[in-house]
């Protein structure tokens, strides 16, 4: 028998399903507002990322600066 993968992500399209088998029943409205909520919390964190990594390369570029203005 061949060993089953399973991924450890649900696609949100899923999640409405999950709730129902678990005995929570949302309203088409509550689904709505969900994957709003999710969709903008996802692009927040990408947001949030991009601008993390500027920062950091920013801080990084000034150091570099520094250690060079020290070695001399």
């Amino acid at each position: 028998m061949k060993t089953r993968h399973v991924s450890e992500k649900i696609p949100l399209s899923e999640v409405p399903f999950i709730m129902r088998a678990l005995g929570y029943y949302p309203t088409e409205q509550e689904v709505n507002k969900l994957h709003v909520h999710c969709t903008v919390v996802y692009m927040l964190l990408i947001s949030l990322s991009i601008g993390i990594i500027f920062a950091f390369s920013q801080i990084k570029d000034e150091f570099t600066g520094v250690l060079k203005l020290l070695a001399h």
